[in-house]
């Protein structure tokens, strides 16, 4: 487009950004819930967009419920991995959780070591250095590990481990046994352990199937704590703020297990119930009640923040500290370690996409691969997140080490039917070290020399998935609503009734057809990529929008009068004083 000419709209790149898929309920499919239930006709469409057709789920959903967990027996290893830890804690072993550097791996650590030591066991956490030991149980890091803590006899593992042969080998060798608990993606053969919990394996109940790490650990610390009887050794409820922070930070579904989990968690952080994440609470600026949202954007980057840049450590003790200074002071480290983290990602970020854009085809390039030796390793699956995210591509960003020959990289795959990121490194294999992951994540190391290899490699694996397919996504709209409808009460009702919200049951969204545009967008914030819209609909109902990171250029297709339908998630805004809903604006297109 021509930046000189804001008035060549017909330029401008095409609107919608996505494909919109609006539900139509039949009064029938809608029929059980609102007579039965008493729901209003668009939570009862909301509901049924979500697979939720009958009343009694409908009331499980609704009102999430400890009760309905799980019982943690049904998860394939549990037991015997129980069973290996009260051993180690009749014999006085010493204990050590092997975690991950990430929010769902510091969350699961802690949770395991806290529910160990609730019961008498002598246990020690470790993380590994992601700039020097990498990612999982790796050779160096347990090297350190066992240096540190040399009295250790049982090693067990929290959201890492499944695919690591050769750390099982190592710690085999020294007489250490090992359990692992992971969630992640299952090898060709699993490792001769002494327990192996991973929802994968044959035998998981469907409403386990997509634990994160953490979830995986928490049934483990469950089971830790049933006695004789059915008394309870501990209170777990202590365990699930921390539950809840690693199982949305790692963008998990927020349905089954998860969500009950999810939602006593928030209950619990919310009454003050947890003294360091209320610390990060309160250090992130976070008025009121904290949510799923906040989890996700504002406390899951801070803990990030500690294994990325800094120590995670840091992040283990502030989860774990009854000290109210102790917690205060590191929930200020860790906000500053999270500012600092935006700073370095916001320069790599810039540099991949300004690189990115002198060549890139959407005709032609349907994987990305970007690289440079002067990245933070820690930041490179941020980066990977947002190039995917706005071209939803599988995207690979890499650090290279020239000094050691190394290169380290992220991937990220965009929720595409039939796209799965790990066949798409597999089908590159020859050309990396090791990698892992699962269908929308991954980690990978591979030698400087055949980075570009590896990027030919993998845009010919994505271009065979994703030639001749509309790659924008899919944006799944509960419904078409009244101008009249859109209220505070309307809000309050269905979006706080569908709470938490998150990955797999996104806030509830909704569209308006035909609404004027009242002036041309307006910039907010210092980059301007954000817009403020003023809207009029049918009856002369006006609203004010808002819309997020937006290409500034792109707002150029639009001017006073255009006619438009908005979809779009409802919020309130408390700025000015009283409650004012605001529509969350998340793409438009000409009515």
């Amino acid at each position: 487009m021509d930046h000189n000419s804001q008035n060549d709209r017909s330029a401008a790149p095409a609107w919608p950004k996505t494909r919109w898929n609006i539900a139509t309920h039949s009064a029938d499919e809608l029929a059980p819930l609102i007579s039965e239930l008493g729901l209003s006709l668009p939570l009862a469409s909301a509901l049924r967009s979500r697979g939720i057709c009958r009343s009694d789920a409908a009331v499980a959903h609704l009102a999430p419920k400890l009760a309905n967990l799980v019982p943690p027996d049904q998860l394939p290893g549990v037991t015997a991995a129980a069973e290996r830890i009260r051993r180690a804690i009749a014999a006085d072993e010493s204990i050590l959780i092997y975690g991950d550097f990430d929010a769902d791996g510091i969350c699961a650590a802690v949770v395991l070591a806290e529910a160990i030591t609730a019961i008498g066991g002598r246990v020690e956490v470790f993380l590994p250095r992601r700039l020097d030991e990498g990612y999982g149980l790796t050779v160096a890091a347990l090297a350190r590990a066992f240096a540190e803590h040399p009295a250790t006899r049982l090693v067990v593992t929290v959201d890492c481990g499944i695919s690591q042969h050769e750390g099982c080998d190592f710690c085999r060798a020294r007489g250490i046994d090992l359990v692992i608990t992971d969630h992640h993606s299952l090898p060709e053969t699993l490792p001769a352990v002494s327990a192996i919990i991973n929802p994968h394996l044959a035998g998981t109940p469907a409403a386990l199937k997509n634990l994160a790490g953490v979830g995986v650990a928490f049934k483990l610390a469950h089971m830790l704590a049933r006695g004789e009887g059915g008394r309870h050794l501990f209170d777990i409820r202590q365990l699930l703020p921390v539950v809840a922070l690693g199982t949305v930070a790692d963008v998990v579904a927020l349905q089954g297990e998860n969500r009950i989990l999810v939602h006593a968690g928030l209950a619990l952080l919310n009454a003050k119930r947890h003294l360091g994440l209320f610390a990060l609470r309160n250090a992130a600026g976070i008025k009121g009640q904290v949510t799923a949202t906040d989890l996700g954007f504002m406390l899951g980057p801070r803990i990030n923040a500690a294994g990325r840049i800094g120590n995670p450590a840091l992040a283990v003790e502030l989860l774990r500290t009854q000290d109210a200074a102790r917690a205060t002071g590191i929930a200020g480290q860790l906000d500053q370690k999270n500012r600092e983290r935006q700073s370095i990602e916001r320069q790599a970020y810039d540099e991949a996409y300004e690189s990115l854009m002198q060549d890139f085809d959407p005709t032609r390039d349907f994987g990305i691969v970007v690289s440079h030796a002067d990245w933070h390793p820690g930041i490179v699956g941020l980066v990977a997140g947002r190039l995917c995210q706005q071209l939803q591509r599988p995207t690979v960003a890499i650090s290279i080490d020239s000094a050691s020959g190394e290169a380290r990289g992220s991937a990220r795959c965009p929720d595409l039917e039939g796209l799965d990121l790990l066949e798409l490194l597999t089908a590159c294999d020859a050309l990396l070290g090791r990698y892992g992951g699962h269908r929308a994540a991954a980690g990978l190391s591979l030698a400087e020399t055949d980075v570009a290899d590896f990027g030919a490699a993998f845009r010919a694996a994505c271009a065979d998935k994703l030639a001749g397919r509309d790659l924008r996504p899919m944006l799944e709209i509960d419904g078409w609503v009244e101008p009249a409808d859109l209220t505070v009460a309307f809000h309050e009702q269905i979006s706080d009734a569908l709470e938490p919200c998150g990955a797999g049951h996104a806030s509830p969204r909704w569209a308006l057809q035909g609404v004027t545009l009242m002036q041309a967008p307006q910039p907010l914030g210092k980059d301007g990529r954000h817009f403020r819209l003023t809207l009029k609909a049918s009856g002369g109902v006006e609203f004010a929008g808002i819309m997020f990171n937006v290409d500034p250029a792109d707002m150029e297709n639009f001017a006073t009068g255009d006619r438009l339908d908005v979809a779009f998630a409802t919020q309130i805004n408390t700025y000015w004083g009283d409650p004012e809903l605001q529509l969350r604006i998340e793409d438009l297109r000409p009515c």
